[in-house]
């Protein structure tokens, strides 16, 4: 006799994720393909929604390329172009509206991403 509850059957949870209102058009328009968070973050290569902070029902569906956590300091330059700095230090700027204690020497997670066509 079958489980007919095989966990095989279910459809896995898309990831979500947070962000700033203001940050949506350009992750739809392809201008911002990275989001760099403090501390370890367990992001999966697959689809995330990114779900408005300020309004949840502001939400849009990328798809997760790759995710690494290490010092801010040790971001590479391509890694923060992605997310709208020119390097590291100038990351601290970005990440300062969020988290008030980054520094370089600060445990962060990024998730590289790519946007699908304007949808939403």
């Amino acid at each position: 006799m079958s489980n007919l509850s095989d966990s095989n059957n279910s459809t896995p949870e898309i990831q979500e994720m947070r962000l700033a209102n203001d940050l949506f058009e350009a992750v739809r328009k392809g201008w911002k393909t990275a989001t760099v968070r403090m501390g370890v973050r367990d992001v999966k290569e697959g689809p995330m929604t990114f779900v408005g902070a300020q309004d949840p029902s502001v939400r849009h569906t990328v798809n997760v390329l790759a995710a690494l956590s290490l010092r801010l300091g040790d971001l590479p330059d391509e890694v923060t172009q992605l997310d709208g700095a020119e390097n590291a230090a100038g990351m601290i700027a970005v990440l300062e509206r969020h988290y008030p204690d980054v520094t370089l020497d600060s445990v962060v997670t990024a998730v590289l991403f790519e946007s699908s066509e304007a949808s939403d």
